[in-house]
């Protein structure tokens, strides 16, 4: 299993959330372009094409969890 970064880690699992890097960059107290840093990072340590596969990755091998439905808040 690829060792990812607690940053890396932490992008995933937003981009999981639905956040974008726009989002995420504020959420964390980044730049947008190292959140890109960051994503494109863990995409090559995961073997993905894009950030979409790198999450489903992630998600497949335990690095990030999806909430459940109900704890999901609208808005």
């Amino acid at each position: 299993m690829p060792t990812l970064t607690e940053r890396e880690i932490e992008c995933l699992q937003w981009a999981a959330l639905g956040k974008s890097s726009q989002d995420i960059a504020v959420i964390l107290d980044l730049s947008v372009r190292g959140v890109e840093f960051h994503f494109d990072s863990a995409r090559k340590k995961l073997d993905a094409t894009n950030r979409t596969q790198a999450v489903a990755i992630a998600v497949s091998i335990g690095v990030i969890n999806l909430p459940l439905k109900s704890a999901v808040k609208p808005g």
